[in-house]
């Protein structure tokens, strides 16, 4: 392992190898992907709510999270409302998970309708590709050049950049907290520092994580712990500057809703911890290396494999003795064959972070000072808390760990010293290098064709008779189709429940009751009292086709 002797804290210049050339080019890059996709649409359903209460917003009380309910005097706890997952707080349906964003969102939904909040996280995203490259010149990356473009292009935050979610801003956020945490030499830039660290984790809980381990790496590395103690004026003003967003936050929440959002979501986290231990140890697995968008264990054990041949690669670059020319051969084409045959498999997700993001491993080898040090605890410090509070169970349709995006960011940052020192054609760093921009293009292929296959889709369900309800057996769908919520009356239910929803419907006495099925999870013999069969649709979708049978009162 390299080690550097302990040196002062590299100055650092904001512009220097990153300019506004860079950050508009990376945002038309942005765009452009944005556009061959369908901006309506996101990665996951989670995204649709997010625009559904854009859209909300933006159409009615900016000033207000309630999405309504058009069927609550009939379903009055909500249980086939639109939006699977809306929570009730007093008289509002709340499917936003942080007020902040959600206000800002609905202004953004009144300039440019999806796209415009799809501009927010593009911008967010260059500002995290901005902070990359400061922190990558910090840590000696160069002028943090590499740190700019391998965050901002060549990995998961790509991805990120082009969806409607919150994911991309709360990374800005908590990375430009850390620049500040390390830079913060007077009191407005420790404030300032504590107040981004804060912000970040109103955005998104699990960045609460990262927060904590980076104050604990801030305490146990030495140098850097002298550092802080040695300014408590700085010291004190990041604690203050820390609980001006929450308190800020707490008073939004509460006047907006009575309550507060975040606070039920971290204490909904928290209860869960600890539980389904099976379970939480297989997302690990696949949140951690996952390739494939699979539990089952053979799919398991490839992640597992494919980490141990990034390895090797990885100390071959560094020259470990033990990673011979025989060893490195066999690693390489193990990794190549496993990304090939999921390359072959089609487009779709790669769940793990390792996985997504393959030069990740070259961090392991990098030299390490006080701030790269801090840089590691924080990005490995986090993950065990990560993995104990992150919902347990379906965490296959997601693109590189999203909880750990920032060990992936921070990561890759590290990994950007590896390839200064080492150079581009250092053994098999070219590998590396091709490998880790294959599976980001796929990403970025893979987010424009679901897109366009959600929102195509969408479009054709929701083209309903007048007077009609939408009774949708699959419960997800009516989320997916987050950015077309309240064009048409939409119920959501299972196979299970839909004798209830057809009641809801029904009661509503629509001329038409549409009900969409899934027939590769199999056709459900579904009849409607009172009601004929007077149209059936084949939809093209994601795993296999819609089908909506239209149903007329007679």
């Amino acid at each position: 392992m390299l080690t550097r002797a302990e040196r002062p804290p590299r100055p650092v210049t904001a512009r220097r190898g990153r300019g506004v050339g860079s950050v508009l080019l990376l945002l038309v890059l942005y765009g452009l992907v944005l556009a061959l996709g369908d901006s309506r649409a996101g990665s996951v359903a989670d995204v649709g709510g997010k625009l559904a209460t854009a859209k909300v917003l933006a159409e009615g009380d900016a000033a207000s999270m309630d999405i309504g309910y058009w069927a609550e005097d009939l379903d009055p706890d909500g249980v086939f409302h639109p939006l699977a997952n809306t929570g009730a707080f007093g008289d509002d349906w709340v499917q936003g998970t942080s007020a902040p964003y959600s206000l800002l969102t609905g202004a953004l939904w009144r300039l440019g309708g999806p796209a415009g909040v799809a501009l927010l996280s593009m911008l967010a995203a260059a500002a995290a590709a901005l902070a990359a490259g400061r922190l990558g010149h910090r840590l000696g990356a160069g002028d943090g050049r590499l740190a700019f473009w391998i965050v901002g292009l060549a990995g998961p935050v790509a991805v990120y950049a082009v969806d409607g979610w919150e994911h991309a801003p709360g990374l800005a956020l908590v990375l430009w907290g850390i620049v500040l945490g390390l830079e913060a030499d007077r009191p407005v830039a420790a404030a300032a520092a504590g107040a981004l660290l804060t912000s970040s984790t109103l955005l998104r809980a699990d960045l609460g994580a990262y927060v904590l381990a980076f104050g604990v790496a801030c305490l146990v590395v030495g140098p850097v712990r002298r550092r802080w103690l040695r300014r408590p004026v700085c010291l004190a003003a990041a604690a203050l500057g820390a609980f001006v967003p929450l308190i800020a936050n707490g008073i939004l929440e509460r006047q907006l809703l009575g309550t507060g959002v975040r606070d039920a979501r971290a204490s909904a986290g928290v209860s869960g911890a600890g539980h389904d231990i099976g379970q939480r140890i297989t997302d690990a697995f696949l949140t951690g290396t996952g390739l494939f968008p699979d539990e089952a264990p053979l799919a398991l054990a490839a992640g597992v494999a494919l980490l141990g041949a990034l390895l090797v690669l990885a100390a071959r670059v560094a020259h470990a003795p033990w990673a011979t020319d025989q060893l490195t051969r066999v690693a390489g084409v193990l990794a190549v064959l496993l990304y090939g045959v999921r390359l072959l498999d089609g487009l779709g997700f790669v769940p793990g972070a390792v996985a997504a993001m393959p030069l990740v491993v070259l961090a392991a080898f990098a030299s390490r000072d006080d701030d790269t040090r801090v840089m590691l605890g924080t990005a490995l410090g986090a993950v065990p808390l990560v993995w104990m509070l992150q919902w347990s169970g379906n965490h296959v349709p997601q693109w590189g760990g999203r909880y750990l995006l920032l060990t992936t960011v921070l990561l890759s940052i590290v990994a950007t010293v590896t390839i200064a020192e080492r150079g581009v054609r250092a053994g098999p760093m070219p590998l590396l290098l091709g490998l880790t921009v294959a599976v980001a293009v796929f990403g970025l292929l893979w987010h424009v064709q679901r897109t366009d296959i959600v929102g195509a889709a969408a479009a054709a369900v929701t083209a309903t008779p007048e007077d009609s309800v939408v009774v949708s057996l699959h419960p997800q769908l009516g989320r997916e189709f987050g950015a077309w919520y309240r064009d048409t009356r939409w119920l959501s239910a299972d196979p299970t429940s839909v004798d209830e929803a057809l009641g809801v419907a029904r009661r509503a006495e629509p001329e038409h009751i549409v009900v969409v099925e899934r027939p590769s999870t199999g056709a459900t013999a579904v009849t409607v009292p009172g009601y004929q069969l007077t149209g059936e649709a084949s939809v093209p979708y994601l795993g296999g086709d819609l089908l909506t049978r239209t149903w007329t009162r007679g």
